[in-house]
C-alpha cells in the first residue's frame, strides 16, 4: 500500500538569490563569441555528459564554453581537451563571479537537482539560463528571455538549446539587465515571509 501525499498541502518556495551576485558589474554580450558557462561538479547527474556530446555537435557555432568544476569524471577530460574547452578549478569568491560576469549563457542540463543555488547566482549576474525541469528552476517562472527549461536531458536536446541561446546572443537578444531585473524579485526577505505564510496556511488548512 502507497499513502500518498495531498498535493494541495504541498507550497514550493524558491531560495532568495545573493545580494552580492546582484552588484556584479554586466558585461555586455557583445564580445568575439557568445561565452557559455558550467559551474559545478563534473559528474554525469550533473548532465556534463550530456553537454560535451552536445557541444560537439555544436562546434561549428561561435561559442565557447568554460567549465568551473571541483572535481570532473576522467573519463571525458580528453574529449573536453580535444574540444577547446576550458577547465577551471579552485577559484576564489571573486574569481568565480569574474567567470559569471564574463559569461553570456550559464548551462547546467542537470539529471536530478535539489534546487541548485548556482541557477540563482547566474540570473542574478544576467546570465541566460538553461537547466531542466528535473531542478529547482520551473519554481521561478523563468519567461523566454531569461532562460530555458529543458523537458528531457539529451545531446540533441541541449545541443537545440545552446544553438537557441547563440541565436538569442547573435541577434542583440540577450539583455543581462532584464535577466536580473527578473530574478531580483526573488529576495530573502521574500523567502523568509513565503515560508511563514506556507507554514500559516499549512496550520490552519488542517
Amino acid at each position: 500500500r502507497h499513502i500518498l501525499p495531498d498535493y494541495n498541502k504541498i507550497a514550493v518556495v524558491p531560495y532568495g538569490t545573493r545580494e552580492d551576485y546582484l552588484e556584479i558589474p554586466l558585461i555586455p554580450s557583445n564580445g568575439e563569441n557568445c561565452k557559455f558557462l558550467f559551474v559545478g561538479q563534473g559528474v554525469q547527474r550533473k548532465g556534463l555528459h550530456h553537454l560535451i556530446k552536445a557541444w560537439e555537435a555544436s562546434k561549428s557555432l561561435n561559442i565557447s564554453l568554460t567549465l568551473v568544476c571541483s572535481v570532473i569524471d576522467p573519463g571525458i577530460t580528453d574529449k573536453i581537451k580535444e574540444l577547446g574547452i576550458e577547465i577551471k578549478q579552485n577559484l576564489s569568491g571573486d574569481q568565480l563571479k569574474q567567470e559569471f560576469a564574463q559569461a553570456d549563457v550559464f548551462i547546467m542540463p542537470s539529471l536530478v537537482e535539489g534546487f541548485g543555488l548556482v541557477y540563482l547566482e547566474a540570473l542574478a549576474a544576467g546570465c541566460y539560463t538553461i537547466g531542466t525541469e528535473n531542478t529547482g528552476l520551473p519554481d521561478l517562472g523563468l519567461t523566454k528571455d531569461v532562460g530555458e527549461i529543458l523537458p528531457t536531458v539529451n545531446a540533441v536536446t541541449v545541443a537545440q538549446s545552446i544553438e537557441s541561446a547563440h541565436q538569442k546572443w547573435q541577434s542583440g537578444q540577450l539583455n543581462k539587465q532584464g535577466i536580473r531585473d527578473f530574478v531580483s524579485q526573488y529576495s530573502w526577505e521574500r523567502f523568509q515571509s513565503s515560508i511563514v505564510d506556507a507554514v500559516d496556511k499549512a496550520t490552519h488548512t488542517r
